[in-house]
């Protein structure tokens, strides 16, 4: 077939501060061993050498303002914002205005920080164009109810919020749950192994290759699915105890392979 990088998807992924560089980093490789033909890491600027030495594959920008940085953004198919961003009135000022572009975004971690007490944005974009991949205690942050109900019915409040805010809740936990709040995937690969540090950035990056050539439904479906399968791969080479986020982004590829 005659095609191009273009042809598999431009991803802008926000994240990263100074300290948390790696939140970049590893959002940006997952999203390159997912199939994502062109990735930007758009960091401040204090990391952007640490990240044009580490990154080989991904392109890394910094803007001056951020009417340069949506006008750069606007130009993707697809945005992830939020890891290790930081969680300041910048960063919330940030994630706020990239809310505002008509493009397929998914949102995590400090985005999902920032996100809290102007959630009613959500309501303003396009239908479940939007994907949210909040950990129990961020959904709880978001949705205003305590660990105790949630856990008590992660399903049902789950598909409210995503029902009130149209969006796609992807609530990550021992049994992931995917919902548009009419439909709704219970995702059931994974093992406890992942529960370690840079494993959501990880999932952030491969359902935002995913979102730039499907719909967020089947990109939150397919990255859930897949990120756990990944796991169960690496724990067969690692074991649970010493698995590391990069050995899911080395365990895609024979995922893919397989499916």
């Amino acid at each position: 077939i005659n095609s191009h990088k273009g042809d598999y998807g431009r991803l802008g992924i926000v994240a990263g501060s100074y300290g948390m560089s790696g939140c970049a980093y590893l959002c940006a490789m997952a999203a390159l061993r997912m199939g994502a033909g062109l990735v930007y890491n758009v960091v401040p600027p204090e990391i952007v050498d640490i990240l044009s030495v580490k990154s080989l594959e991904a392109i890394v920008k910094t803007f001056p303002t951020v009417e340069n940085t949506l006008n750069f953004l606007k130009e993707m198919d697809g945005i992830a914002v939020g890891p290790g961003m930081g969680t300041g009135e910048k960063e919330r000022t940030l994630t706020r205005e990239i809310l505002s572009l008509d493009r397929k975004i998914l949102v995590d971690a400090d985005g999902l920080t920032n996100l809290k007490g102007q959630q009613e944005i959500l309501k303003g974009r396009s239908p479940y164009q939007t994907v949210l991949t909040p950990h129990y205690g961020e959904f709880c942050r978001i949705a205003s109810v305590t660990m105790d109900e949630l856990k008590k019915d992660p399903q049902g409040l789950g598909e409210a919020f995503a029902r009130e805010y149209q969006v796609v809740l992807l609530l990550k936990g021992h049994r992931t749950i995917v919902t548009t709040g009419s439909e709704t995937y219970i995702n059931t690969t994974g093992n406890p192994g992942m529960a370690t540090a840079g494993s959501g950035d990880v999932l952030t990056g491969m359902v935002g290759a995913l979102l730039c050539r499907t719909d967020p439904f089947t990109a939150a479906k397919m990255g859930a699915c897949i990120h756990g399968l990944a796991g169960d791969v690496a724990k067969e080479r690692w074991g649970e105890e010493s698995l590391l986020a990069r050995d899911l982004i080395d365990s895609i590829s024979q995922v893919i392979k397989h499916l």
